[in-house]
């Protein structure tokens, strides 16, 4: 499938639409094109893999596990809206967050920094962290 990255706005509508489709070769393409190599991806730490990951691999990682349907993760992230300039973009997310209990609806808003053309941070802020439940915490609920 061909995406549109002819701006920073469109690079991150064509990752999502890849995500969406489960295009795991076509978001790591995209990835490998537009990531700087000491890119960063700051997730919130109460989530199982929180925290700050640094580097290319770690954050093409992510989100190739995203895109192959994760058993704990968000699933069916959809664009709510974004906008953005040739720096920064801003992303309104909302997805599915699957656990082994269930899914929770969950949104996020996502900063996405860029310089010479290559995103070098991407920061998540979540809704509500603690409903996106762990394997063991909905294994408690059951």
């Amino acid at each position: 499938m061909g995406y549109n990255t002819s701006t920073p706005v469109s690079v991150i509508r064509s990752l999502y639409d890849a995500l969406a489709a489960g295009d795991v070769t076509g978001l790591d393409s995209l990835l490998d094109e537009h990531l700087a190599p000491s890119a960063i991806l700051r997730l919130p730490p109460g989530l199982p893999y929180g925290g700050t990951l640094s580097g290319k691999s770690m954050v093409t990682s992510i989100f190739s596990s995203a895109a192959g349907r994760p058993p704990v993760g968000p699933l069916s992230p959809e664009i709510e809206s974004l906008a953005g300039t040739d720096d920064v973009v801003f992303a309104e997310v909302r997805f599915t967050w699957a656990g082994a209990g269930g899914g929770e609806e969950s949104r996020a808003i996502e900063k996405w920094d860029f310089a010479d053309g290559k995103i070098i941070a991407i920061t998540a802020y979540y809704w509500d962290p603690a409903a996106c439940p762990t394997p063991a915490r909905s294994a408690q609920n059951r």
